[in-house]
């Protein structure tokens, strides 16, 4: 909900187009996405960040175990 989506094709450049000029007619759409996306990265602290690097780092070494 914090961005738009726009498809990879061979038509990107008129895609991102469509979608800019959309939100550039649409404050209120573009209002929207920034709060939503203030909300979604004031979750992605480097605390938080550190964390789930220790995680997969505690995921891995569970995995080699595994293997052994």
């Amino acid at each position: 909900g914090s961005a738009v989506l726009v498809p990879v094709t061979e038509h990107l450049d008129e895609e991102l187009y469509r979608e800019m000029y959309r939100l550039y007619q649409d404050p209120a759409k573009r209002e929207e996405l920034r709060s939503r996306a203030r909300e979604s990265g004031s979750r992605y602290t480097t605390k938080e960040h550190y964390l789930q690097i220790c995680r997969a780092i505690q995921e891995l070494s569970r995995m080699e175990k595994n293997h052994r």
